[in-house]
């Protein structure tokens, strides 16, 4: 009478422990890893407190950054005026002929503007280097992102040479 009583426990051990592997088992490391998923997520939080503190920091630097960039302005406006002063500027100073300027698109980006323009320039070839890396060290930023050069047919040293640029100008005040 014991026997299969015996036997029947055997059996059921069996099944529960299978199930335990089987089933049990593969839910508690999901469950586990769901769970290392929250803590490290739960680190990344940050309390209002420390938002606040970092919030006064990024304004006092963009402060910062507002006044220097005020600074290094170096008389030029910060608009297609002073764009085109700056280019004349360098143009007179690198002995490059300006033939044109003509605007293109300007896109507002909060304090920032991008002001696209392109040039008509004669010049030898040194000359127009110098002058576009004058210009992309400028206290405007510039980004030079084509330039065209094309020679003279009649064999003159000067090169027609056009030039698309763009000019970032800060619109804001600290």
């Amino acid at each position: 009478m014991k026997r299969p009583y015996l036997v029947l426990t055997g059996i059921f051990c069996f099944v529960f422990v299978c199930l335990l592997f089987t089933e049990v088992y593969d839910r508690y490391s999901a469950t586990f890893g769901l769970y290392e998923d929250v803590s490290g997520r739960k680190a990344t939080i940050l309390d209002p407190a420390l938002l606040k503190r970092k919030l006064k920091l990024l304004k006092a630097e963009r402060d910062s950054l507002s006044k220097r960039i005020l600074s290094a302005r170096r008389g030029y406006q910060q608009n297609e005026i002073g764009v085109i002063q700056c280019v004349t500027d360098n143009a007179r100073r690198d002995r490059v002929v300006v033939k044109g300027i003509s605007p293109g698109k300007e896109v507002s980006l909060g304090q920032m503007k991008e002001f696209d323009f392109s040039l008509v320039l004669s010049a030898r070839f040194s000359q127009v280097g110098l002058l576009i890396n004058g210009l992309e060290n400028e206290t405007i930023p510039f980004e030079v992102s084509r330039v065209e050069m094309i020679s003279d047919p009649i064999g003159k040293p000067d090169l027609k040479t056009t030039v698309q640029a763009r000019a970032f100008l800060y619109d804001g005040t600290p």
